[in-house]
């Protein structure tokens, strides 16, 4: 009879229903999966902790959990594992967030206790994750508020123009002003450069010869471009 699995006790995670604590996985898809289809914070948490919900076949693997599925004992996923768009599970938490604000405990989950890499960019846009929060001010401002923003924001090469997120803020939302001012406010830089060369500096010249849709917006923008030439 082969020997009897090993299993590593989770006593912190608390099962969801049809969940089974005995079954492993070091397959990373099922976490970008779970984040895609909105899973609640719990399976996410658990298949960051290497636990899976359903019996999963995995051939060739050592250590037999139940019947029908092997698979190492409690080895954690890769919580920056990409699938074949370059997304990863927090692309896919932070997109269903925006529409969901429950959503944010999973968000706030990855950044603050799994570690999700905030700088990788997907392949269809060359977009970070966080770029998909840029247009909603309060948000970003959430964003913030959860730390590690040395590691974001002035992440280079965003969109076709190689942004980073202070020149992608022109073209997000209808907060551009008081976004601008949020980054720089907490360490963008104000000369870093987009593949162009074009700063900062160089592009509200150009948005302001175009509309902005209110003349409010296009007024703080004049306003933003003065107190920032002012302070170089």
């Amino acid at each position: 009879e082969p020997p009897p699995a090993k299993y590593i006790p989770r006593p912190e995670l608390v099962p969801w229903p049809g969940s089974s604590p005995l079954v492993f996985i070091d397959d990373p898809i099922p976490l970008i999966d779970a984040a895609f289809e909105q899973a609640p914070l719990e399976k996410i948490k658990a298949l960051v902790n290497g636990v899976e919900v359903e019996g999963k076949e995995h051939e060739g693997k050592e250590g037999e959990c139940e019947e029908g599925a092997t698979g190492p004992a409690a080895t954690p996923v890769d919580v920056d594992a990409q699938d074949e768009r370059g997304n990863t599970a927090l692309h896919y938490a932070i997109f269903n967030w925006l529409s969901d604000d429950s959503y944010f405990e999973v968000v706030k989950y990855l950044i603050t206790e799994a570690g999700a890499a905030l700088d990788i960019k997907n392949t269809a846009d060359a977009w970070p994750a966080i770029r998909q929060v840029l247009p909603c001010l309060p948000k970003m401002k959430q964003l913030v508020e959860l730390g590690r923003i040395e590691e974001w924001i002035n992440t280079t090469g965003i969109g076709a123009d190689g942004n980073t997120p202070l020149l992608d803020c022109l073209f997000a939302g209808s907060h551009k002003v008081e976004t601008a001012n949020l980054l720089l406010r907490n360490g963008a830089d104000l000369m870093a450069a987009n593949s162009k060369g074009q700063t900062l500096l160089h592009l509200i010249p150009q948005y302001m010869t175009k509309s902005f849709g209110s003349p409010e917006e296009t007024a703080d923008m004049v306003e933003l471009f003065r107190k920032l030439t002012e302070s170089l």
